[in-house]
């Protein structure tokens, strides 16, 4: 073992204690020494077991890299399908309005059909039962009395 007190110290416990007791004192210190010196070598090697095991964790329980970009690959699939589907059905939609719209349109010429002929029965209703409506169309045509 190498020495861990200076030879003064040494020599300065011999006069003061005696030659046996200074060597039994020395010896204390080293047994002291080495106990410290193997427990700080432990701790050294406790923490660094515990610090692989918490990474080896941490790379267990957090997500890498490469696994969140397999979870944006499938979230962009799954948008993309959303998207087609959406394109889909708003195809669809766009065929309906189309087809009610023509609907419409066919409505609207039938009704303007049946307002007129409305209007025209109308007019002669108004005529036949007026007798001034009848006396102005003959004077109109010619025929007055």
């Amino acid at each position: 073992m190498q020495a861990i007190l200076p030879i003064e110290v040494y020599e300065a416990l011999e006069r003061n204690i005696g030659h046996d007791d200074a060597k039994l004192v020395v010896k204390s210190f080293e047994t002291v020494k080495s106990f410290e010196t193997a427990k700080s070598a432990n701790i050294e090697y406790t923490w660094a077991v515990t610090k692989d095991d918490l990474l080896s964790e941490m790379e267990n329980k957090f997500a890498s890299k490469g696994d969140l970009q397999l979870v944006e690959n499938r979230l962009n699939a799954k948008i993309d399908a959303v998207k087609s589907e959406i394109q889909l059905v708003k195809t669809e939609l766009e065929g309906k309005i189309d087809k009610v719209n023509a609907k419409i349109d066919n409505l609207e010429t039938k009704l303007s059909a049946q307002s007129k002929l409305h209007f025209v029965i109308l007019l002669c209703v108004i005529i036949v039962t007026s007798p001034t409506a009848l006396e102005l169309i003959s004077k109109i045509i010619g025929l007055a009395k």
